[in-house]
């Protein structure tokens, strides 16, 4: 099939697997010009913006998408990254656990949430997300310097080098 015939959405996965961002974005707009109320096109429109750096336009899309399902996991997925992405750690937490409550498969989430409560010193429930990162994803490197990095800050080195080293055995993989 030549991209012609494709659909907008996957001409954007297209493009976005070219480094093509923008026109990504372009074409993730065309298919939101068709579905306006898709909340699984404006994840994907806000992604493509956070990875551009346009946090403001991404917030508008993610703000549409929980009027329209404020019970969608990727929703609040996608609301708590772009609060870490802002270094708003706080206000990352809230819709964090939410996603994770709402799809606790996702690793995804409970990395993210992780990486909140380690940033708001709430150590022990960082260290237990990381655990549940490393569980879904034995070969997840940054969870597991995650978990080191925690332990650290826990006053536990010994257990903390060993986190350290796992990661970097799988990291060398």
């Amino acid at each position: 099939m030549s991209e012609s015939n494709l659909g907008a959405a996957e001409r954007a996965e297209v493009l976005e697997r070219r480094g093509d961002i923008a026109g990504a974005v372009v074409e993730i707009t065309h298919a939101l010009d068709v579905q306006p109320d898709s909340v699984a096109l404006l994840c994907r429109r806000a992604g493509l913006l956070m990875s551009q750096q346009k946090l403001d336009q991404a917030e508008v899309d993610l703000r549409r998408a929980a009027k329209i399902n404020e019970g969608s996991a990727d929703v609040q997925l996608s609301l708590g990254l772009l609060q870490c992405k802002r270094a708003r750690w706080r206000e990352a937490i809230a819709p964090l656990e939410l996603a994770v409550d709402l799809d606790p498969s996702r690793a995804s989430g409970h990395y993210f949430l992780a990486e909140a409560y380690n940033q708001t010193d709430r150590l022990s429930e960082a260290l237990a997300q990381y655990e549940t990162v490393v569980h879904l994803e034995p070969q997840n490197w940054r969870a597991l310097k995650g978990v080191g990095i925690v332990l650290d800050k826990m006053n536990r080195p010994a257990e903390a080098t060993l986190a350290y080293k796992k990661a970097r055995e799988i990291q060398r993989r």
